[in-house]
Formats: structure tokens, C-alpha cells, sequence
């Protein structure tokens, strides 16, 4: 995309610099520099390249925080996975093995095992192409969600903690997701299960291997929940946080969701297809049921959190779901815009003509609203990431655009189920009048009748 392109530019920018540390000159200059007379009687001016790269690294840093931020959590909760993983679901294997060779261990020559060898989990990973699979896919999942903003503004992480707090918040869900997510798959992929038995027997610390007892004392529904319970223990212990009781037997067997009935179908999406709960802390905290419908109701993830942080969310969701039972006309409209939102979907962040994106928006069952006047011809055009409209974009600077929405009826937001317009400038949304506003607030939604372009 066209994001990536920017951040690997910005990236090879930052590396690759090719500036001096000093330059050459015959009188001292400006005070601000350090004099140096060399052996030949010249004089080098050591120029401040500590402090003009720092400055070079901290714009880096503020303009792509989110990818920083989202890195930060990977890097740190796959390595904590590895060792969770390969804990919980290699130690089920492992004891069974203990126990049928319980007797020829007893009666053995006594020797003591050979010690393991040291090794990182990012190494460990490499010796397990099934589990690398599994959890490539979990943080490649994790990623695509929290570049959404959803993840990032649930609730911990959305009053402002520190950098730290919120990639301690990120790769605390991350790993429980995926340990949640291997540990019941586990048993049914043969291969995976012998890559877990293996690397448990050969990496992980005494302390970790299961018990040599007899392993069959207790059921192995028992011993696999007790495992996993561990697994989900060492996660909260490492991030210092407090989410291993939402993963126990007991959690997951009185998940809302388990028994929701309601006398209508389950609107089309994620609702009906099933759900992949790293993509929302609030799911626990709110009810499970509340985010999901949410999302599939149309809520964005910048609504979904303001409403969580008024304590409003569980009561716009109720109220917004009655109307659509009992109002024919907003089932018919939420059903449109999500057919609408699959036939797109393959050209999302694609930049094309402009009457080949209002076609294809046509096609998908959507009206499309004339270009603004004032938006410069040499403005970049592409479908929005959501709701089926048109973004224009600046050239050279993505955070100057302008997004022309169709409305949505359906939407519990009166400044959103008529067509509007949103622009922002250097990344931030402003009103009609060019004010600075942030982009949740309701005249950033700028009627599409009201709007003029005022430029950037």
C-alpha cells in the first residue's frame, strides 16, 4: 500500500544518510561549533550531526508512531508466545509420554538428561514451520486490526497512557490471542503437535516440563485447561497485566455469545461468520455481543471506543438494533453497504481513475456524489477504506485529503446518514470554516451541500 511505501522510504531515509560529521574551514564560525585544529593546519568545524540526526530520528518517530507503537508489541509478545505456546500445548504430549513410559524411566540406568541448550524463542520458531505458520498468521491478523485504530483505541489504551503502556496493552491481547487461539487447534494438527512436544522437551526449563506423576490422575480436559490457565499466567506476568481470567474454561463456557438468540437472523458479516476477539479488548469488558453487533451495525472503531469512554455503548447498540428489527427500511440499508463493502474490497487502497472508481461504487449498489469544485485535478483518487466513498488524496502528502461519503440511513449518527464530507489537513480534520477539530467531533462530518474546498 501505499503507507508501506512511505514508511519504507522514510525508513531507508532515516539508515542511509549520507551527511557528513564534520566539513572543513579556515575561521572558527559560528559559536555553536566545536574547533578542531588538525595536523595540517586546517580547520575542521565539527558540525552537531548527533543532534540534527536525533531531531531526523524523532520526526521519524512522530510520524509513524502507530507502526512503531504496533512493531513494539509484535516483537516483544512473539517471544512470549513462542515460550506460552510451546508450554501449554507441548506438555499435554509430553506427560501422556511420560506416563506410558513411566515403568522403563524407573527401572532405568538413572543417568540425568542432558542439558538443554540455550537458545532464543525467535530461534526455537525457526525449528517449528507449522507453529511459525500459525503464529505468523495471528500477528499478521493483529497487525491488520490495530493499523484500524481499533486495538490501539479500546479502552486501557485509549486515556492516553504512556508508549510504553499501550505496546504493553498490544502485545498483552496479541499473546493471548494467539496462545488461545494454537492451544485449541493443537491436538488437531499431528504436526504441530509433535514441532510443541519437541522444542518443550528440548528448550523449555525444568520448572515448565509437565510432572513426571502419573499423568492420568486427572482427566486431560483438566490437565489441558490447568496448562493452558499457566500459559495464559506467564503472558499476564510478563506484560504486567490482568487478562488470563478471560480465557479460562469456565470465561469462555459463559460467553454471552454462547447462548444469543433474538428473534431475527443475525445481520450478514462478522456477527454470522464468527469472530476473532484480537480485534477488541472492549469484547470483555462491554460484552461480547455489544462490539460485535457494533461493528456490524457500522460503527467505526473511533465511534465505537468514544462511545465505550461515555459508558453509552451498550445503550446505542440496544437502541440501534431495535430499529432495525422493527424498521424494515434500515435492515435494508445496513444489507446494502455491507454487500456494498465486499464487492470493493479487493481495490481498498488502490489509486485509480475516477470514473473507474465511481463505476465500480455504482456497480456495488452505491450513488456517488459530484467532485468537489476546487480539489486540483492532480489529487490522487481511491475508494475509502469504509462506508463506499471516494477519497482525494494529495500527491506528495497523504494526510492531506478529502473524503466524500454517501451517508449511511442506518447509522445511529444523524451528521452521518446524510452525504458528507471530511478533510483533513497535515492528518487532522477541520470544520467548513478550516478550524482544526478533532475528527470525532460532529462538524467534522461537513454536510456534502455545505462543503467548500478552501485548499491546504
Amino acid at each position: 500500500s501505499d503507507e508501506s511505501s512511505d514508511l519504507e522510504n522514510d525508513i531507508a531515509a532515516l539508515l542511509h544518510q549520507n551527511d557528513s560529521y564534520f566539513e572543513f574551514a579556515f575561521t572558527s564560525g559560528n559559536e555553536d561549533y566545536i574547533v578542531i585544529t588538525d595536523d595540517y593546519g586546517e580547520v575542521i568545524l565539527c558540525k552537531s550531526w548527533i543532534k540534527k540526526n536525533w531531531e531526523k530520528t524523532k520526526k521519524f518517530a512522530k510520524k509513524h508512531k502507530k507502526e512503531i507503537l504496533i512493531g513494539a508489541a509484535v516483537v516483544v509478545a512473539t517471544a512470549v508466545i513462542v515460550v506460552a505456546v510451546v508450554a501449554t500445548c507441548s506438555a499435554g504430549a509430553a506427560a501422556a509420554a511420560a506416563g506410558a513410559a513411566g515403568a522403563a524411566a524407573s527401572s532405568g540406568s538413572g543417568n540425568k538428561p542432558v542439558p538443554k541448550e540455550p537458545s532464543s524463542p525467535h530461534e526455537i520458531i525457526n525449528e517449528a514451520p507449522t507453529l511459525k505458520a500459525a503464529i505468523d498468521e495471528h500477528v499478521a491478523s493483529f497487525k491488520e486490526f490495530a493499523a484500524e485504530d481499533v486495538i490501539i483505541q479500546s479502552t486501557d489504551v485509549y486515556r492516553d497512557p504512556t508508549f510504553g503502556e499501550k505496546a504493553r496493552n498490544l502485545g498483552s491481547i496479541l499473546a493471548h490471542e494467539t496462545l488461545d487461539g494454537i492451544s485449541e487447534v493443537a491436538s488437531a494438527i499431528p504436526q504441530l503437535g509433535e514441532e510443541l512436544k519437541s522444542l518443550g522437551s528440548r528448550f523449555l526449563p525444568e520448572n515448565m516440563l509437565p510432572s513426571t506423576e502419573n499423568p492420568f490422575m486427572r482427566s486431560p480436559t483438566v490437565n489441558h485447561d490447568n496448562l493452558d490457565a499457566k500459559g495464559h499466567q506467564l503472558i499476564d506476568q510478563v506484560f504486567s497485566t490482568d487478562q488470563a481470567e478471560q480465557y479460562t474454561a469456565d470465561a469462555k463456557a459463559h460467553n454471552p455469545m454462547n447462548d444469543f438468540t433474538i428473534g431475527l437472523l443475525p445481520p450478514p458479516g462478522k456477527f454470522s461468520k464468527g469472530l476473532n476477539t484480537s480485534k477488541f479488548r472492549e469484547i470483555v469488558e462491554v460484552g461480547k455481543e455489544t462490539v460485535v453487533l457494533a461493528e456490524d451495525l457500522g460503527f467505526t472503531a473511533r465511534e465505537i471506543a468514544q462511545l465505550e469512554k461515555s459508558a453509552s455503548l451498550e445503550k446505542t447498540i440496544g437502541n440501534t438494533f431495535e430499529n432495525l428489527v422493527c424498521k424494515p427500511a434500515l435492515q435494508e440499508s445496513y444489507q446494502v453497504f455491507k454487500r456494498a463493502e465486499d464487492v470493493v474490497k479487493p481495490y481498498l487502497g488502490k489509486y485509480m481513475a475516477e470514473s473507474q472508481i465511481r463505476e465500480l461504487i455504482h456497480e456495488a449498489g452505491i450513488r456517488t456524489f459530484p467532485r468537489p469544485k476546487g480539489i486540483p485535478e492532480n489529487f490522487r483518487v481511491k475508494i475509502s477504506n469504509k462506508g463506499v466513498g471516494i477519497k482525494y488524496v494529495h500527491p506528495e502528502n497523504e494526510h492531506i485529503s478529502i473524503r466524500v461519503m454517501p451517508g449511511k440511513p442506518h447509522s445511529p449518527f444523524l451528521y452521518q446518514q446524510q452525504p458528507y464530507v471530511i478533510q483533513k489537513i497535515h492528518g487532522q480534520a477541520v470544520d467548513k470554516f478550516g478550524n482544526y477539530i478533532p475528527s470525532s467531533d460532529p462538524s467534522a462530518h461537513i454536510p456534502f451541500n455545505e462543503y467548500i474546498y478552501k485548499g491546504n
